[in-house]
């Protein structure tokens, strides 16, 4: 987990990030599962750490600043690790029109929801966009991409449970299989509860996922 060497520090930090590597690099790792966030880092004001270890993927107007995680894949391959699984998570409050004030005040987990919620976005097919220029950008670069990191614990942030995080997989599958027929999409880890209810619901939910 490329994350663990940077989340307790506030902001991205360069040295950090360079050192981080290349000790991974020098203890043996040659595969590094990286973290990214659909969002802006103002949704981790109410974060301990304020989400230093999140490579954040905002839309600007220009489009979608994909950057982080370039910079990040070069700075991995420059000491020959090789990226895993990314994993993407989160919607900026531009699309979900929903804040940390929006949280009811009895969320499950209480002070850990309150770290960095999300919603839904109120039009799906900005997400749809998001993942298939995600995907076209890093094809044959990034072939693994896992949706979200522990859906269904409160600090995750997702508001909506299994249902919502239903609706987050069929997309981004679609998405990114639009893009890159080739790609793996990885359900993300969510306990055997929610998958349990997916999969009773929404049996052809197991058609969104390669694993």
């Amino acid at each position: 987990n490329d994350p663990l060497v940077l989340a307790y520090h506030e902001k991205p930090d360069a040295t950090l990030s360079d050192t981080s590597a290349k000790l991974m690099a020098a203890v043996g790792f040659r595969v590094a599962r990286l973290w990214t966030w659909w969002g802006i880092r103002d949704q981790f004001k109410h974060d301990i750490n304020q989400g230093g270890a999140w490579l954040m993927l905002d839309r600007t107007k220009a489009g979608y600043d994909f950057s982080p995680l370039e910079q990040r894949l070069d700075q991995l391959a420059y000491y020959g690790l090789a990226p895993g699984p990314v994993i993407v998570h989160g919607t900026p409050v531009w699309a979900s029109g929903k804040t940390v004030a929006d949280l009811p005040a009895d969320a499950p987990g209480k002070w850990r929801a309150r770290r960095r919620p999300f919603w839904p976005p109120r039009d799906w097919a900005e997400y749809d966009r998001f993942v298939f220029e995600l995907a076209s950008r890093f094809k044959g670069r990034v072939r693994i991409w896992e949706v979200m990191n522990e859906a269904n614990t409160p600090d995750s942030g997702l508001q909506g449970g299994h249902r919502m995080y239903a609706e987050y997989l069929r997309r981004f599958h679609a998405a990114a299989k639009r893009a890159d027929a080739g790609c793996t999409v990885l359900c993300g880890r969510i306990g055997g509860d929610w998958l349990g209810r997916m999969v009773a619901e929404t049996p052809r939910i197991v058609d969104s996922f390669d694993g």
